[in-house]
């Protein structure tokens, strides 16, 4: 079986908890919503995303400085994430594949932890490659995850006493930033891969 069709199979078999889901994209639109309104919704001055510093999967040094020039696609999560974690991130690479290439071309997929005390670079680049090899899976100390959370006004709460030790609860929208780093657009993690590759087409070749 070759590692896309097992990551697709992988991914399918996940339930997601939706009710929890839902719960914390509410709570995430509304913040983001809010901040994005309280500046007029303009781009320029959209304070969504900002400064991080974190290790990616090659053990390299990132910031967000690095995915300025391109558009990135944005997500936060975990590995032992159970349902919605792997039903998004295969939704992400099911889209950038359908892209025309000269569109998926300028789109980085990123995932960045909320549990970087399990998720090691190495684990986040075993875990990313399972869906895209494009992927960049980035993750670092508590301190510069949570900067990277608070940037995007992520929520993350531990829940003791699952079967993985713990899960972790949190906001699970997809931010497309532009290529200077400002918000363009973000996604409920019900997008499907052909509503998502639609809106990617449009935002890239509407410049």
């Amino acid at each position: 079986m070759s590692a896309r069709r097992a990551r697709k199979r992988k991914a399918k078999r996940f339930h997601v908890d939706w009710p929890l889901a839902v719960t914390l994209v509410v709570v995430v639109i509304l913040a983001v919503g809010g901040r994005w309104l309280a500046t007029g919704g303009g781009r320029e001055a959209d304070p969504v995303g900002g400064p991080f510093d974190l290790v990616a999967q090659d053990g390299r040094v990132m910031t967000d400085q690095d995915l300025l020039g391109d558009y990135a696609l944005i997500y936060f999560g975990y590995t032992y994430c159970p349902d919605i974690c792997p039903t998004t991130l295969q939704a992400v690479s099911d889209a950038l594949d359908s892209l025309p290439e000269a569109v998926a071309r300028r789109i980085r997929p990123v995932m960045i932890s909320v549990d970087p005390e399990r998720d090691t670079p190495e684990k986040m680049g075993a875990y990313v490659s399972l869906f895209h090899p494009r992927m960049i899976g980035l993750t670092g100390d508590r301190a510069h995850v949570e900067e990277a959370m608070r940037a995007y006004g992520i929520l993350s709460e531990r829940v003791d006493g699952t079967p993985n030790g713990y899960d972790m609860d949190h906001s699970a929208l997809l931010f497309l930033m532009g290529p200077d780093g400002a918000l363009r657009s973000y996604f409920l993690p019900d997008v499907g891969a052909a509503e998502l590759a639609q809106r990617l087409t449009e935002e890239v070749e509407g410049g």
